[in-house]
């Protein structure tokens, strides 16, 4: 179940709802800090990146990303991606905010915005990164 509610569960963690609040939440968190986990969301950014940087296809099936807001912001989501796949423990909630970022459709990392709106998000995502664990593994 934490799998298939993954995205909601994902939006609730990184607001700050504490894991141990549900059993549910407790279950994503623990999905979220395993380290194949963590190096799965690694690869999936660094496809995104990827992405952004190839140039578009006349028919790309793809849901469209905000290139010019990845590639800008590229150095700090690289970092963001070092703290991710790193063996340490890291707070969930910031692991759930990359998650987050990635499968909201209607965010930063897909609709076309002024490369500053997604560089003041990863801003927080690192902040929470800066935090002390609050759930590992």
């Amino acid at each position: 179940m934490a799998r298939l509610l993954g995205p909601g569960l994902d939006h609730r963690l990184a607001v700050g709802r504490p894991p141990e609040s549900r059993r549910l939440l407790a279950a994503r968190a623990q999905v979220l800090v395993a380290p194949a986990t963590r190096l799965t969301l690694a690869h999936q950014w660094i496809d995104l990146l990827a992405q952004a940087r190839a140039p578009r296809a006349g028919r790309d099936p793809r849901v469209p990303v905000n290139r010019a807001g990845l590639v800008a912001n590229e150095p700090e989501i690289r970092a963001l991606l070092d703290v991710l796949a790193s063996p340490a423990p890291v707070p969930v909630r910031g692991i759930a905010s990359m998650s987050r970022l990635l499968t909201d459709g209607s965010g930063p990392v897909y609709l076309p915005q002024p490369a500053d709106g997604l560089r003041e998000v990863l801003h927080g995502v690192s902040a929470l990164f800066a935090s002390p664990p609050i759930f590992t593994d």
